[in-house]
């Protein structure tokens, strides 16, 4: 099926398909080849010379200046519009897709400034009302988030947390931090010459371990002593933790089995019981194991999520002063759990949807492409939202109806014979 796929985060480098993919966050630049075929990229950057595979959040990330990277934001952002609606007018694609993230970035730094986030809602609603205004018999329109905002002030560092409990150990301070010097400061003086691909290309290779050995960094798995450490948590945001299982990470020492369940359910207790000495709130407000949410590749799936309550937010990146808790300085928004869902087309009902899963996403598109959903997919077609729906509201493709497949298979039949 023909299909263009435009600014898509992490799917670089772009694989071959039945049309074109153009490759978004986790590119390393748009020096790169980020486009299929990769004939297009000229003459996208001569078309869209403002198009960027991101918004140099490298140096956003480092700086925490969004005031300085609004103007890159806005630029990429009309640049990846018109080049998604060049490809919805192309009558040749079946399916034609965008993600755009500039509410995403914009919200983490300006959340509690609503004027500067309104010029980038503006954008987006007159890009949905273009949208709608133009369908075509057959065509319909979804647009979806992978989740919502909220405003948070205080940072919970979940692997000192760890720590405490005996879950996670550090190696000793690299000796330059003594000095302050940091590795985010290298990278940011690299990014700064301009060595961005430079910096992509050292994270990816021995040079950074070697480099981490000497200057301490924010992300907490530079220090970890991995064979003293049953339990960690990556990334910055999202509750999200992992055990260090023997035969999945290269160092594994908890044995899956009853010792994996033992420390799975310590962490369940004692995400529980945290408290905020500064508000005496709670910070976690759900804790699971996996298992009550993943059914398949169970084995790569993190082994406890946690949800934060209001006003809190999870942090990665190790506090060398050993404090679980931090005042929010930079970025005041982060991801909440409720996003958003808009349907219009041939066949939407108007009507609100209740209940919908981000994980209904998948399986209703395919439903409406006629294309089968396979097995292991989870979530439903949103079938509330549909004149011609399956009765059964699960993940299935339509399935033909008896007179369907005997239909199917006389004239199938009578093609084998020579009679049609």
């Amino acid at each position: 099926m023909r299909s263009a796929w435009v600014h898509i985060p992490f799917v670089y480098p772009p694989e071959p398909i039945n049309g074109i993919l153009i490759t978004g966050l986790g590119t390393p630049s748009k020096n790169s080849e980020f486009t299929y075929p990769h004939q297009i990229k000229g003459e996208l950057l001569r078309n869209h010379p403002d198009f960027d595979v991101d918004f140099n959040e490298d140096q956003l990330e480092l700086s925490h200046n969004i005031a300085q990277s609004l103007p890159k934001i806005e630029q990429v952002t009309d640049a990846s519009i018109a080049i998604f609606e060049e490809q919805r007018a192309d009558k040749n694609n079946r399916l034609v897709a965008g993600v755009f993230r500039a509410l995403d970035v914009v919200q983490h730094y300006k959340i509690h400034e609503p004027e500067a986030l309104l010029p980038f809602y503006r954008k987006f609603d007159r890009l949905i009302q273009r949208c709608l205004t133009s369908l075509s018999t057959g065509e319909v329109l979804l647009v979806c988030s992978d989740h919502g905002f909220r405003e948070v002030n205080r940072s919970f560092h979940i692997n000192n947390w760890l720590e405490n409990l005996g879950l996670l150990q550090m190696r000793k301070k690299p000796f330059l931090a003594r000095a302050g010097l940091k590795a985010e400061t290298f990278q940011k003086v690299l990014v700064e010459l301009g060595l961005k691909d430079l910096v992509w290309n050292m994270k990816r290779s021995s040079i950074a371990e070697r480099v981490l050995e000497f200057l301490p960094s924010d992300d907490f798995n530079s220090g970890v002593d991995w064979s003293a450490t049953k339990a960690y948590y990556i990334g910055n945001e999202g509750g999200t933790i992992y055990l260090n299982m023997t035969g999945r990470e290269p160092d594994g020492v908890v044995i899956r089995g009853p010792e994996s369940k033992a420390v799975a359910l310590k962490l369940l207790s004692a995400a529980r019981e945290i408290t905020d000495p500064a508000t005496g709130k709670p910070v976690v407000g759900q804790a699971f194991e996996s298992t009550a949410f993943y059914t398949t590749c169970i084995s790569d799936a993190p082994d406890v999520l946690l949800v934060e309550n209001e006003s809190y937010a999870f942090s990665g990146r190790y506090n060398y002063a050993r404090n679980l808790f931090s005042d929010v300085e930079v970025r005041f928004g982060d991801h909440s759990m409720e996003g958003i869902l808009f349907m219009g087309g041939d066949g939407v009902l108007p009507r609100n949807i209740h209940g919908a899963s981000v994980w209904d996403i998948t399986p209703t598109i395919l439903y409406l492409l006629g294309i089968p959903i396979p097995d292991h997919i989870d979530g439903k077609i949103i079938g509330e939202a549909l004149e011609d729906h399956p009765s059964d509201q699960v993940s299935h493709a339509r399935s033909p109806s008896p007179e369907t497949e005997h239909i199917t298979k006389t004239i199938e039949r009578l093609k084998e014979s020579g009679k049609i």
